[in-house]
């Protein structure tokens, strides 16, 4: 195992954090495990001081929450995190742009088997990643030396949501190496109608960096 570690280097990595997770995508950034992040419709560390006063009341009472027992939250969750009730909640949140793209036939199909292969386990792990999400988060967003692309759509516009764009504007004034699109015509679906934009970004990252 040693040996194949040696020789099958993994020094050109880039890591995609999309909504919730975010967190973990710069965490992978701050530890110097990879050379570039895309943060697509992504959370800020909704517990900073400058989030406070935007925060919908019910992403506030989730937060509050998870402060107050984190655990509780974690078991409470745990027991309306299926697939179903998951998929019922991305719709109800969606913009109508995203709502277009969800109901696709295509898209819809493959997107409940996803949920349906992510939660084949049980829901516990998708309950602790949320708890980990909207608590404090371990890291400095400052600190980050590497390349962050901050991808938002404008026609996210739902106010309870924690993937809103003005999260992306929070997270490019944290970030000392951050780019920031928004695009006017996308949701928070943008991390399936520009796939291709997103991770052409990210690949020339590293031919930057090889330059």
């Amino acid at each position: 195992m040693g040996e194949f570690i040696q020789t099958n280097d993994l020094r050109a990595v880039t890591a995609v954090g999309f909504s919730q997770g975010a967190p973990f995508a710069l965490a992978l950034a701050g530890h110097g495990l990879v050379r570039a992040v895309a943060i697509v419709s992504g959370q800020d560390e909704l517990t900073h001081p400058c989030m406070t006063p935007l925060l919908h009341p019910e992403v506030a009472g989730m937060v509050r929450a998870v402060r107050e027992d984190p655990a509780g939250f974690e078991r409470s969750f745990s027991q309306m995190a299926t697939p179903e009730g998951l998929w019922q909640l991305i719709l109800g949140m969606g913009s109508q742009r995203d709502q277009a793209i969800y109901a696709s036939e295509t898209f819809a199909e493959a997107f409940r088997r996803a949920l349906q292969e992510g939660l084949a386990q049980g829901p516990q792990g998708h309950a602790r990643d949320l708890v980990n999400a909207l608590g404090p988060w371990p890291l400095a967003l400052e600190q980050i030396t590497v390349p962050v692309d901050l991808w938002y759509g404008a026609l996210d516009s739902t106010v309870h949501s924690v993937h809103s764009p003005n999260f992306g504007a929070t997270l490019a004034e944290r970030l000392p190496h951050a780019s920031h699109t928004v695009d006017p015509q996308e949701g928070g679906s943008i991390l399936w109608t520009r796939a291709r934009d997103i991770l052409t970004r990210l690949k020339a990252h590293l031919a930057a960096a090889s330059a």
